[in-house]
C-alpha cells in the first residue's frame, strides 16, 4: 500500500513562509503542503537538528494576517524537504488550519470525515 493510499487527510498545496525552531537553532522554510495532521516544508538550508526532539513551526499565512504555530516531529527528510507530523497546536492555530482546509477541500462531508478521524483514538492505543 502506498503512502497516498494510506493517507487519511487531504493534503492542501499551499505556499507560505515559515520559520522552524529547535532549541537555539532556526531554519527559514516554505510551506509546500498542509493537512490536519501534518505539513511538508522546504528549508533554505539542510536540517541539522535532532530528529528525536520536537520542533516549533510558525507559518505566516499570506493575505490572512495570521499565523499557524504548531509543535511537531520530523517524520521524514528528503534533500531540503521535511515532513512534519503535528503533535500539538493551539486552538487559534487549529481554527485557522481548519478554515484553510475547509476553503480548499470544498466538500463538507470530506472535512467532517477528516475532523472525525483526527479526534478518533488511534487503533492499538
Amino acid at each position: 500500500m502506498t503512502a497516498d493510499n494510506r493517507r487519511k487527510f487531504t493534503r492542501i498545496v499551499f505556499s507560505a513562509p515559515g520559520e522552524m525552531r529547535q532549541g537555539m537553532k532556526k531554519w527559514q522554510c516554505s510551506l509546500l503542503d498542509i493537512s490536519l495532521k501534518g505539513v511538508l516544508i522546504e528549508c533554505d538550508t539542510p536540517f541539522d537538528g535532532d530528529r528525536q526532539q520536537s520542533i516549533l513551526l510558525v507559518l505566516t499565512l499570506p493575505g490572512m494576517g495570521n499565523s499557524i504555530m504548531l509543535e511537531g516531529e520530523v517524520c521524514h527528510t528528503e534533500h531540503e524537504q521535511l515532513g512534519i507530523k503535528i503533535k500539538m497546536i493551539d486552538i487559534d492555530s487549529a481554527s485557522r488550519l481548519r478554515r484553510l482546509v475547509e476553503l480548499n477541500v470544498g466538500d463538507d462531508s470530506l472535512l467532517k470525515r477528516e475532523l472525525d478521524a483526527l479526534v478518533a483514538p488511534e487503533k492499538g492505543t
